[in-house]
């Protein structure tokens, strides 16, 4: 009975770890605290190019997590994204957010301008690097 339990305790928590919150990191001198769904969506879809506080927000891709950030964020497929995105680029309405290889250089890009804003998975968050501006929980922990 013990074994029955332990592995099922086993297969619940590796579970958890693949399908774990993401997290919207911003500098940690932006004087900007927290964002609503709302602005997060208006600034990684380039609907807003300035936060509310009027610092310019410069968003940046993961590119790992990039199609589950937006299909988690907007409930569209990523297909969906990117075509959206082409269609702002090619008109000149907006720049696509550059992409980063790693949540490394994610955190230490952003560490680098008040303006830099990305996600990263939840348990790479060090809140004395990067300030937490919004999270996307995942559906198990709902």
């Amino acid at each position: 009975m013990k074994k029955i339990i332990s592995l099922a305790l086993l297969l619940v928590c590796s579970f958890q770890v693949t399908a774990e919150d993401i997290v919207v990191i911003g500098n940690i001198d932006n004087t900007l605290n927290i964002l609503t769904k709302r602005q997060v969506i208006a600034i990684f879809m380039g609907r807003t190019r300035k936060f509310s506080n009027g610092i310019r927000a410069l968003p940046l891709d993961e590119a790992s997590l990039r199609n589950e950030f937006y299909e988690r964020l907007t409930h569209r497929s990523i297909s969906q994204i990117d075509a959206y995105w082409a269609r702002l680029t090619f008109s000149g309405s907006a720049p696509l957010p550059p992409v980063r290889q790693d949540q490394q250089s994610i955190i230490t890009e952003v560490k680098k301008a008040k303006g830099k804003i990305a996600y990263i998975k939840k348990n790479q968050l060090d809140e004395s690097q990067v300030k937490l501006l919004f999270s996307i929980e995942s559906e198990e922990s709902k």
